[in-house]
Order: C-alpha cells, then sequence, then structure tokens
C-alpha cells in the first residue's frame, strides 16, 4: 500500500512541474506578445509625432511665406511710390525732415 501511495504521490508532483511549465510557456508567450503590441503601438505613436511635426512644420512655412509676400508687397509699393515723386517734391520733404532733425 505504501509503494501505491508514493507512485501516486510521485504521479501528482508530476503532472504539477508539467503544469507549472506550462503556465511557463503561456506566461512566456503572453509576454513576448505584449512586448510585441507595445513596440507596435510605440512606433505608431511615433509616426503620428513624426507626422504632426510635419503638419507644424509646413503650416509655420507657409505663413513666414505668406507674412513674406506681404512684406515685399508694401515694400515694392513703397517703393513705387518713391519712384513717382518728382525730384523737387522729394527735396522739399527732406528740408523738412532735416530741419526737424537739424535746427539752424
Amino acid at each position: 500500500m505504501d509503494t501505491n501511495v508514493l507512485s501516486e504521490v510521485v504521479a501528482v508532483e508530476r503532472e504539477i512541474q508539467r503544469c507549472i511549465e506550462i503556465e511557463r510557456v503561456k506566461s512566456r508567450e503572453w509576454i513576448e506578445k505584449i512586448k510585441k503590441e507595445s513596440q507596435e503601438e510605440l512606433l505608431k505613436e511615433q509616426d503620428k509625432i513624426h507626422e504632426t511635426l510635419r503638419n507644424a512644420s509646413d503650416e509655420a512655412r507657409k505663413e513666414a511665406e505668406s507674412k513674406a509676400a506681404v512684406v515685399v508687397k508694401d515694400a515694392l509699393a513703397k517703393t513705387e511710390m518713391l519712384d513717382r515723386l518728382k525730384d523737387d517734391t522729394l527735396a522739399r520733404i527732406i528740408e523738412k525732415r532735416l530741419i526737424k532733425i537739424l535746427p539752424e
């Protein structure tokens, strides 16, 4: 009878060890799955961040180009206005400014 009990204990112990090994394998597989999913999610988030940065950069460039176009347009308009002034008119304007700056 003792041998039978001992055999049963050994059999149960082997079954427990087999179950433990199965759970270890499942745990490793689960960890690998989670690791892979996390890496994929990280890559997706990095792609989103890069896309957001590209969009922000493009928007900033367009805004800067637009502002620069306005500045250039204004400068050209002022240049054309000054080009149309006659020399004597321009001389009078300069005289008035110089008098304010350098009183006699």
